[in-house]
């Protein structure tokens, strides 16, 4: 089962590698579902998809909000530019877009987006059909659908992270308050905002009504393996990147069968919405976190006494310098804290009216952050070193040689020794290796530096992007592809309820409204016999 981890920014693809991800999924600077975070320009999507490959691990690109016709010309071009760099897919949005695409480039991968809102067979089956070779399931789908879908074709399914409120993201709420178009990767995300219950005219009572809590299932993982579920991912491209290492290391103690509660602790203290809920197909426990909006954090304490602005922990609590907290009283957030440097010593001062007994989460807990931040992969690798009067100075590793333009003369005044080469290849740049140098030395060579330098850096680069060019002499005509028509009359529409089975002559579009969606085999047949 593949672990599918955010890359909101370089940082955290870091993180999600290090930290055992399979592969990773990001947005380039256009056309993103998360527009607000970082993203990825092509030329640093050129560096990304390298360091990935050095270690093993795919990269997904999402292009996944919805395309105007005057962006079709951009839109191609981006995606056969980041073909061509080795992106191992594609998560589109739109299913028609992607049926092009897979009609003149046959060797792309297609990952069709949660926001398609696949959660049936009949989509899994038009996905397939068009080209898709994996479906991202809407987060409404049943465990047996779920069951069903993945015999079909491949299924990744969502675990952790930030629920939508609308059903698989197709929301216009942030359209209609502020023009921002959550369809279009500009959501302001006004389900989160506090809002009044209002009872025959009068307000009832205040809260985050329509925030949901964020997902976790846990250790239910065991139940979507089983159902033969291939990805499972987590969301957050916008969160730090110790969510990420502590997320990718939690599902994959799961997977892994190794019991690590510090992790699911670990876990909370990174974010946590509402203490999680399972999901839509777990029974949506817990569902809706309307007294805290975001992050809760984790309960490490109550107030004990308060002294000016400081507080002290009615319990022992090893608190650091960095440390940030909410106060909570009746499930609430009414202040918060940090803990700064007072002479030395790590002192709590709060804001807001806090009592003795409130209850204390951590909301940043630096020990999470120096624990889990795992440290960033190298790649071993062994340089040979050939450096002789008269000859050409080469360097070569893993099949890539490089060369001198001109031969090596004899110094006149101080060698190059090989703890001067040695040193020089140990300077690897924005190159994630690690590196063991053989050197050969004949003749007392002069090497003057700004060549050493030279030959490294063009060595390394070439091992680096050696495997990211693949070749695209596809021209994508956008034109035709934006132009084209039904050649079918579509001014004839007919509607179909449970009353009315039958489909009038000349109607060349029915629309299925039953009451009953479970009586689809009969209005299959109605079809059929049309």
């Amino acid at each position: 089962m593949e672990i599918l981890a955010p890359a909101g920014n370089k940082q955290n693809l870091i993180q999600a590698v290090s930290s055992g991800a399979n592969a990773v999924y990001l947005g380039l600077k256009t056309f993103s579902a998360r527009s607000s975070a970082d993203n990825f320009s092509i030329e640093e999507l050129k560096y990304i998809v390298a360091y990935a490959k050095t270690f093993g691990v795919k990269v997904y690109v999402t292009v996944n909000t919805l395309i105007k016709n005057d962006e079709l010309s951009d839109f191609f071009n981006q995606i056969k530019v980041a073909y061509e760099l080795g992106v191992d897919a594609f998560i589109l949005q739109d299913i028609f877009l992607g049926k092009y695409l897979k009609s003149v480039l046959p060797e792309i991968t297609l990952h069709l987006s949660t926001q398609a809102g696949v959660s049936n067979v009949y989509g899994a089956q038009m996905a397939k059909e068009y080209g898709f070779s994996r479906v991202i399931l809407a987060r409404e789908t049943t465990l047996d659908d779920i069951k069903e879908i993945s015999k079909i074709i491949e299924t990744e399914v969502f675990v952790q992270g930030a629920l939508c409120t609308s059903m698989s993201g197709h929301c216009y709420f942030s359209s209609f308050v502020g023009g921002n178009s959550g369809n279009r990767g500009a959501c302001k995300q006004p389900c989160r905002k506090l809002y009044s219950y209002i009872n025959n005219g009068e307000t009832v009572k205040k809260g985050f009504c329509l925030s949901l809590s964020d997902l976790c299932v846990g250790e239910k993982l065991s139940i979507l393996k089983d159902l033969g579920v291939k990805s499972i991912k987590i969301e957050g491209r916008m969160r730090s990147e110790e969510y990420v290492a502590v997320s990718v290391q939690y599902y994959k103690s799961i997977l892994n069968r190794k019991s690590r509660p510090d992790l699911f602790k670990a876990l909370k203290s990174v974010y946590n919405r509402g203490d999680y809920t399972e999901g839509l197909c777990f029974g949506q426990k817990n569902y809706i976190s309307d007294k805290i909006q975001s992050h809760k954090g984790l309960k490490v304490g109550v107030v004990g006494k308060i002294i000016g602005d400081k507080l002290y922990f009615k319990d022992y609590y090893n608190y650091e310098i960095g440390d940030s907290f909410k106060i909570v009283r009746n499930g609430r957030e009414i202040g918060s804290a940090t803990c700064l440097s007072e002479n030395g010593k790590p002192t709590v001062k709060f804001k807001g009216n806090i009592l003795p007994g409130d209850e204390i989460n951590v909301t940043k807990d630096v020990s999470v952050i120096n624990k889990y931040l795992s440290k960033p992969l190298t790649k071993n690798i062994t340089v040979d070193v050939i450096a002789k009067v008269g000859e050409k100075l080469t360097l070569s590793a893993l099949g890539v040689t490089v060369e001198s333009d001109g031969v090596l003369d004899v110094a006149k005044s101080r060698p190059v020794t090989k703890e001067d080469i040695i040193s020089n290849l140990n300077k690897t740049d924005v190159y994630p290796f690690t590196v063991t140098a053989n050197v050969v030395l004949e003749g007392q060579p002069f090497i003057v530096n700004s060549l050493l330098n030279g030959l490294r850096s063009k060595l390394y680069s070439e091992i680096f992007y050696r495997n990211l060019h693949k070749k695209c002499d596809i021209i994508f005509n956008f034109n035709d592809f934006c132009n084209a028509k039904s050649s079918a009359n579509t001014n004839m529409l007919c509607v179909i309820t449970d009353k009315d089975f039958i489909v009038p002559n000349n109607v060349t579009d029915v629309v299925v409204c039953p009451s009953n969606y479970n009586n689809v085999e009969n209005f299959n047949n109605i079809l059929n016999s049309n």
